[in-house]
């Protein structure tokens, strides 16, 4: 089954992270892949670090100038991506050599579109890991848990396509927007891939510390854009803040 992996890289003044990111991408024991990095940097750190790794066609460097927001800049990439698949990965994180060939096996296995891995959160030196144990799950568990990490999801190019040229506004959780409408009219599943190959780096300038506007942006989202009732979204807040209170409170707990 022929399958090259599109991977976009979207930066904003990641330079000390960027290097660190690609580098993991290199090492992946799959290799038919190609990067896209979507720069919207006033600076040219984050070129010249693309630039210094030589990879020809193999990385695709893409200045952003509309500055129109992440989700813009994860759509240019996925515009520009000549890769049935697209693979998400956010600058300040990085994979495991096998993140790729998990995900191609699960492909190969199921006919998955979409997929996601489990994934590892280190703060400083201190690990979490995700614990998705179903081998797939649905739209209605997805409002209610928020299982999926950016970093650790693929997803077809045609599904992707679908939802990220209607929906690419500067708006907060826009990758869970994106998720979400896959799941709930494109393709039902999102399959598991339930080794933990991706490692989220927490940080201070994380956007998911920033809690009640998160979820100000999702009420709009599961209310505007899913057009779930509002009875049904509270019940789904009720899970979801249990479930991220007790991650905030560890990240807080360990976070100096």
């Amino acid at each position: 089954m022929n399958i090259k992996f599109s991977i976009i890289i979207p930066t904003l003044n990641s330079e000390k992270t960027l290097s660190r990111c690609i580098s993991s991408v290199i090492k992946q024991t799959y290799k038919n892949w190609e990067i896209i990095v979507v720069d919207a940097s006033k600076n040219k750190l984050c070129q010249n670090i693309c630039y210094k790794f030589n990879l020809g066609k193999k990385l695709v460097y893409k200045k952003s100038y509309k500055k129109k927001g992440l989700a813009f800049d994860r759509y240019l990439g996925i515009k520009q991506a000549t890769g049935n698949y697209i693979s998400f990965l956010d600058s300040d994180d990085i994979w495991l050599k096998n993140k790729l060939k998990n995900q191609y096996i699960n492909i190969v296995e199921n006919n998955s579109k979409f997929i996601c891995s489990n994934y590892i959160l280190r703060i400083n030196k201190t690990k979490f890991y995700s614990s998705l144990k179903k081998n797939f799950f649905d739209f209605n568990f997805l409002l209610k848990n928020r299982p999926i990490s950016n970093s650790a999801t693929t997803v077809e190019k045609k599904l992707i396509l679908k939802v990220s040229s209607q929906f690419n506004k500067n708006i907060m959780a826009e990758d869970f927007l994106w998720w979400s409408l896959i799941l709930k009219k494109y393709y039902g599943r999102c399959y598991v891939v339930k080794n933990h190959d991706v490692i989220n780096l927490y940080s201070q300038n994380s956007r998911t510390k920033n809690f009640f506007k998160n979820y100000q942006n999702l009420y709009l989202i599961y209310r505007n854009y899913l057009k779930i009732s509002f009875i049904f979204t509270i019940y789904c807040f009720i899970f979801l803040i249990f479930t991220t209170f007790k991650k905030n409170i560890l990240k807080l707990s360990l976070y100096k």
